[in-house]
C-alpha cells in the first residue's frame, strides 16, 4: 500500500541550505530531544561538524567490532591454554578444531537472524537487544564452562554475535554517512576489529582461556552504552514512514543539506517495494540484482580464501611449529600490533586511493606472502633452518599488512555499495552468511590439511586462490569510490542496451 503521508522533502524544499550548525526545524517535534540544541549562556549550543557527527555514530556502532575481533582471535591463545597439562578442561585436536571453527557457523545463523531483526527493530535496535545478548551469553558460557561442550556452545553464541555485527555495522555505516567520507569511515569497523584482535593477543599472554572470555563481558557493557547513544538509521526510519524522525536524524548527522535528495530516493524505494510478496521476491532474480549479488559472493569467497582469519586463529600454534627463537607470545603481540598499525594506514589510503586499486594490491601482496610462508615450511621438513627462523613472522606481518590495506579495509564497504539500495538490507546478510560458510570450510579443514600434508600445502592453496581472485577484482568489480549508485549500476548493466532505472522497475511492477 502506498504511503499517504506528505513527503517530508516537500515541506523543506524552499528552506535555505543549512550550515554545519544544527538549526531547529519541524523535525524537532519528533520527540527526539537530541536533535534540538540546548541554550547555553543565552545562545544555542553548537554541534560538532557533520563529518565528526557521522564518525561518532559509526564509531559507536563499531564498538561491536572490538567484540568481533575478540571472537575471531580467541582461539589463538585459548587453545594452547586448554591443551596445557594444568588446564581444568582437557581437549584433543578434534576439540581444538571445533573451538577454532564453530564460531563461523554461529556467524551464519547471526546473519540470517539479522534480516528480520533489522527490519523489525532497526539497525540500532538489533545491535542493542540481540547482538549484545549473543556476545554476552557466549562469553558467560565459556567463563562458567565445566566441560568442552560448554566452550563450543559459547563459541557458537559468540559467532552469532559476530554474524550480526558484520551484517548490521556496514549497512548502518552506508546509511548514516555521506558519500564524500564513506570510504574513510568504512575503515573504522575493521580498525576496531583489529583493536579487539590485539587486545586478545596481549591479554592471552597472562590470562587463561576462562579469564580471557570473562574479560569480554566488560566490552559488551561498553557496547550497550555506546549504541544506546547513537541515532537510528534514517533509511530505516523513512522506510517505516517515520519521516520526521528521519529528518531529525539527518540533522543530527549533519546531512540536512542533502535531505531533499535522500527523501526522494527513499520514496522511490518505497514505491518499488509496494508490491505483493511474490512480486517483491521476483525482483531478486532480476539480472540487474543478481549480477552485483554474485559479485559480492565472489569477493567474499576470495576474502576468506586468503586464509587470513584461519592463520590468525592458529597463529600461536604456527609460531611454535616454525622453530623461531623469540617467545611465541611476543610474536603474537607483534602480529597484533602490526594488524592495528596496518588498519590505521588503511584509513589514510582509503581516503586518497581507489578501492579497486587497494584490492588488487592487497590480493597480489597477500598471495606473495603466502607463497614465501609456504616455501619456508616446505624447506623446514628437511631439517631446522636456524638462520631463517625470522621468515614466518616477517611473512605473516607482510601478509597482514597487504590484507588490511585492501581486503580488510574496503571489501565490506564495497560489498554494501554495489548492492542496490532497495535490496541491501535483505541480501547483505546472506552475503555475509556465505562469507562465514567459506570461513568455516577453511578453518575446519586447516588442522586436517596441516596434519596430512603440512602447513605449506595450506599456504600454497590459499596463495593460488588469492591470485585467481586478482583477476576477478580487475574484471568483475566496479570502482565505487565517489561513485553514485547510478554509476555503479551502469557497470553491471554495461552489456544491456538499456540501463536499469528505478522508474523502469516501478513501471514493470505496475504492469504485473
Amino acid at each position: 500500500m502506498a504511503v499517504e503521508k506528505q513527503h517530508p522533502a516537500e515541506s523543506s524544499e524552499n528552506r535555505p541550505a543549512s550550515t554545519d550548525k544544527h538549526t531547529c526545524s519541524g523535525a524537532c517535534s519528533s520527540g527526539k530531544p537530541a536533535a534540538c540544541p540546548r541554550p547555553v549562556g543565552g545562545q544555542e549550543a553548537e554541534y560538532p561538524g557533520p563529518q565528526l557527527r557521522q564518525a561518532l555514530a559509526v564509531a559507536g556502532m563499531s564498538v561491536g567490532c572490538i567484540l568481533d575481533g575478540i571472537v575471531i582471535a580467541y582461539s589463538s591463545p585459548a587453545i594452547p591454554s586448554l591443551l596445557a597439562k594444568d588446564s581444568s578442561i582437557q581437549i584433543d585436536h578434534h576439540h581444538a578444531s571445533w573451538i577454532g571453527s564453530i564460531h563461523t557457523l554461529g556467524a551464519v545463523l547471526g546473519c540470517i537472524i539479522s534480516i528480520p531483526a533489522m527490519d523489525r527493530l532497526g539497525r540500532r535496535g538489533a545491535a542493542l537487544y540481540i547482538m549484545s545478548m549473543a556476545y554476552l551469553i557466549g562469553f558467560l558460557l565459556i567463563g562458567a564452562a565445566f566441560n568442552v561442550e560448554m566452550i563450543i556452545i559459547g563459541r557458537f553464541c559468540g559467532g552469532v554475535g559476530l554474524g550480526l555485527t558484520l551484517s548490521i555495522t556496514p549497512v548502518y555505516l552506508v546509511e548514516v554517512s555521506s558519500l564524500s567520507i564513506r570510504g574513510m569511515l568504512g575503515v573504522v569497523p575493521p580498525l576496531f576489529t583489529q583493536i579487539g584482535l590485539l587486545a586478545t593477543y596481549l591479554s592471552g599472554c597472562w590470562m587463561d582461556w576462562r579469564t580471557l572470555a570473562l574479560s569480554g563481558v566488560a566490552i559488551v557493557i561498553l557496547f550497550v552504552i555506546f549504541v544506546w547513544i547513537i541515532p537510528e538509521s534514517p533509511v530505516y526510519l523513512a522506510s517505516k514512514g517515520r519521516f520526521e524522525e528521519a529528518e531529525g536524524t539527518l540533522a543530527q548527522l549533519g546531512r540536512k543539506d542533502d535531505s531533499l535528495r535522500f527523501f526522494k530516493e527513499i520514496q522511490t524505494d518505497l514505491n518499488v517495494f509496494d508490491m505483493t510478496l511474490a512480486d517483491s521476491w521476483r525482483q531478486y532474480f532480476d539480472p540487474r540484482i543478481v549480477r552485483p549479488f554474485l559479485s559480492c559472493l565472489a569477493l567474499m569467497f576470495f576474502f576468506q580464501a586468503t586464509g587470513y582469519n584461519t592463520i590468525i586463529a592458529y597463529s600461536l600454534i604456527l609460531f611454535r611449529e616454525s622453530g623461531q627463537t623469540i617467545h611465541e607470545h611476543l610474536a603474537t603481540g607483534i602480529t597484533g600490533g602490526v594488524i592495528l598499525l596496518s588498519a590505521m594506514l588503511a584509513i589514510g589510503l582509503a581516503k586518497v586511493t581507489n578501492r579497486k586499486t587497494l584490492l588488487v594490491i592487497s590480493s597480489l601482496g597477500t598471495s606473495s606472502s603466502l607463497i614465501i610462508l609456504g616455501v619456508y615450511y616446505y624447506l623446514k621438513q628437511e631439517g631446522p633452518l636456524p638462520k631463517w627462523t625470522f621468515v614466518p613472522l616477517l611473512s605473516m606481518l607482510m601478509m597482514i599488512t597487504f590484507f588490511m590495506i585492501g581486503f580488510g579495509a574496503v571489501s565490506w564497504t564495497v560489498m554494501a555499495e554495489i548492492l542496490p539500495a532497495k535490496v541491501r538490507g535483505h541480501l547483505y546478510p546472506f552475503t555475509v552468511a556465505f562469507t562465514w560458510v567459506c570461513n568455516f570450510g577453511f578453518a575446519k579443514s586447516f588442522v586436517y590439511i596441516q596434519r596430512s600434508i603440512g602447513s605449506y600445502g595450506a599456504f600454497w592453496t590459499y596463495a593460488l586462490l588469492t591470485l585467481s581472485g586478482t583477476l576477478f577484482i580487475m574484471k568483475g568489480l566496479p570502482e565505487t569510490r565517489n561513485k553514485s549508485s547510478e554509476e555503479i549500476e551502469r557497470f553491471f548493466n554495461r552489456l544491456s542496451r538499456k540501463s536499469w532505472s528505478t522508474e523502469n522497475v516501478i513501471q514493470q511492477s505496475d504492469i504485473v
